[in-house]
């Protein structure tokens, strides 16, 4: 079986990521809600750069601090374009694997189904 059961998690999981990014809140608010939390600095640090590290939520600071720049006083998020160069390496590097994997098991997808 070619995990035709993941599809339900990976519905799941898109949903969280979803709700995890800064769609219709803006993400300092996460990092002033871990500020305020009574955690150690390390671990709000920690949790902040977990937060951070969703390529969705990258994005969608990336398109905000393009359209909204102008009038709005919240801060901006350092090193927006590094974060996102690495988020576009990854998925390019993931995609390429992806692609080989896709490629090497294709033969085998009509028996399974």
């Amino acid at each position: 079986m070619y995990l035709r059961d993941v599809q339900y998690l990976v519905d799941i999981g898109v949903m969280i990521f979803f709700w995890l990014s800064p769609i219709v809140y803006a993400w300092h608010f996460v990092q002033d809600t871990l500020a305020d939390t009574t955690l150690s600095s390390g671990v709000s640090d920690a949790l902040l750069q977990l937060y951070l590290a969703n390529p969705v939520t990258l994005a969608v600071i990336g398109f905000q601090e393009t359209f909204w720049v102008a009038g709005d006083a919240l801060p901006a998020l350092p090193d927006l374009a590094a974060r996102l160069g690495v988020a576009l390496a990854v998925g390019v590097v993931l995609l390429w694997v992806a692609q080989r994997s896709f490629t090497r098991l294709q033969a085998n997808f009509a028996q399974e189904l």
